[in-house]
């Protein structure tokens, strides 16, 4: 079976939504992007699409490829958005089989088998019938991304003043000055001048 391999990223929509494991898995991602390979073609034909989406893993390091690779969980599924004949025979074309992966950039990428053939229902095969099918595929990507560590709690006693700090309106006039004094601690009060 033929591979028709596209190299350039296929044009890609996607959400990235931070979750709580199983860990180490912090993200979740949704992809949808448009199908690569032959579109259209022959009356019969069977080949394997294979293509990458514009969604690369954030902070990708290609030396933890295999992890990467083995702790991920991608689910996808192809469909078709534009099927079209040069006639009016009957057809049949099918997105057989999808495989998800991690390529060397950490993008993600899918496999796709597609088959078509038409029936002429007995007329002969002019040379110039063909078939045309252009497919999407949607995918959730249940992955790591490295994320910075949420800042640690308020200490016990520590002002409200430290942890959300006063805004102060401007003054028409006469310019008056505001200061807010703290100790070590985020404790204090205020002084005017």
């Amino acid at each position: 079976m033929d591979i028709i391999t596209t190299d350039t990223p296929m044009p890609t929509e996607f959400t990235r939504i931070p979750v709580s494991g199983p860990a180490p898995l912090n993200t979740l991602a949704y992809i949808r992007c448009r199908g690569g390979g032959l579109f259209g073609g022959p009356l019969e034909h069977h080949y394997r699409a294979r293509f990458v989406s514009t969604f690369q893993i954030a902070k990708f390091d290609q030396a933890d490829l295999d992890w990467h690779r083995a702790i991920s969980h991608i689910s996808a599924a192809p469909f078709f958005f534009q099927l079209d004949t040069s006639s009016d025979f009957s057809f049949v074309m099918a997105l057989e089989d999808i495989k998800p992966f991690i390529d060397d950039f950490g993008r993600i990428g899918f496999e796709v088998q597609i088959s078509q053939r038409g029936d002429f229902g007995g007329r002969l095969f002019s040379g110039t019938d063909w078939i045309l099918g252009a497919y999407e595929v949607s995918a959730y990507a249940l992955l790591y991304e490295p994320r910075p560590q949420p800042p640690l709690p308020p200490i016990p006693g520590q002002s409200k003043g430290k942890l959300r700090p006063e805004i102060i309106p401007p003054h028409f006039g006469k310019p008056k000055k505001k200061l807010i004094v703290t100790d070590t601690f985020g404790l204090g009060g205020e002084s005017s001048d």
